[in-house]
């Protein structure tokens, strides 16, 4: 049932529907955010990596 009792009831998978695909959207964002925090991460550490390999001979 949906949240607003004079709301037809045929209505109501049409709002799950939504609710899921926001919810969904807002979890994939969530998720390209952790994704692009570690790949910033594994990029600093491999140039840091990179640097050290480069320096050791001096």
């Amino acid at each position: 049932m949906s949240d607003n009792p004079t709301e037809p009831v045929h209505l109501a998978p049409e709002r799950k529907r939504k609710i899921a695909n926001s919810l969904k959207e807002k979890l994939l964002e969530q998720r390209r955010e952790e994704l692009a925090q570690e790949a910033a991460e594994q990029a600093a550490k491999d140039n840091g990596n990179n640097i050290l390999e480069k320096t050791k001979d001096f």
